[in-house]
């Protein structure tokens, strides 16, 4: 379960972090969640702007 304060701290730093940061924080989510989780998607459609 994502909490309200977890998706503010992403929607707050994910502009702040580069596309090193970026594969880091999305790797790091395909080991913890092997299952997937949702913000894969969002920091990969980020990626793309």
């Amino acid at each position: 379960m994502i909490r309200e304060k977890d998706v503010i701290d992403l929607g707050n730093i994910l502009p702040k972090l580069n596309a090193s940061n970026r594969d880091w924080l999305k790797e790091s989510l395909n080991i913890q969640y092997p299952q997937g989780h949702e913000w894969i998607a969002l920091i990969d459609s980020y990626a793309k702007v």
